[in-house]
């Protein structure tokens, strides 16, 4: 009977005795990455200009980013994104200034929030903070729109920026592999303590972009 029942009990407490490990090691959760870095380094967000001839300057980068909008002289609607995937569930947050030398409400700045856009300001020497809540898969998206791309471009500056970066679904770590050692260690242990019958024991722009790294 007790060889009998050997492998079956053996299997129980392998399977019990990893998951009590895997359990003490849940997965990580997911961190904020602070400035345009590492997921969110500028090599990796993508420009798309749709009737427009804007640019991102990112040579301030990890510290701000700067977004300057269209003046194609289209006579037409255009817009300036620089997008995104957000990797995981989180909070992105910015601080932003936006600047113009076009009419007040010609050209605006403001963010793709998954597929809406949000106007963050359309009035020279403007600024602010913002937080968004964002589910894995979102698109982000800084944006500078004009409506007759003429009279100068538009320019949404922004620093002090964080973001959820992806979080690991599992670490093994050299402890983990030690606890699964013993893990291991205890089903032998408990192997014997059965062939034996024994019971077992239970078990200014420059200033503004300087400015804006440094708020809160």
């Amino acid at each position: 009977m007790v060889i009998e029942n050997y492998a079956t009990v053996t299997k129980s407490l392998l399977i019990a005795s990893v998951a009590t490990v895997v359990m003490s090691h849940p997965p990580a959760s997911a961190a904020t990455i602070s400035g345009f870095t590492d997921y969110y380094d500028p090599s990796n967000w993508t420009l798309r200009n749709i009737n427009a001839d804007g640019s991102v300057n990112s040579s301030n980068a990890p510290n701000s980013i700067r977004v300057i909008g269209s003046n194609n002289f289209s006579d037409s609607f255009g817009i300036t994104n620089y997008r995104i995937r957000i990797p995981t569930d989180g909070i992105v947050s910015f601080n932003w200034a936006y600047f113009s030398s076009d009419s007040s409400g010609t050209d605006s700045g403001g963010y793709f929030n998954g597929s809406s856009f949000v106007e963050l300001s359309s009035t020279n020497g403007q600024s602010g903070s913002v937080s968004i809540p964002f589910s894995a898969g979102d698109i982000f998206a800084f944006s500078v729109s004009t409506d007759n791309n003429r009279g100068g471009r538009g320019r949404l500056i922004v620093g002090g920026f964080s973001a959820p970066a992806a979080a690991v679904p599992f670490e093994f770590s050299p402890g983990l592999g030690i606890a699964i050692l013993c893990a291991m260690f205890g089903v032998d242990w408990a192997r014997k303590q059965l062939a034996t019958k024994k019971k077992l024991p239970s078990f200014t722009e420059v200033e503004t972009e300087k400015a804006l790294v440094k708020l809160p």
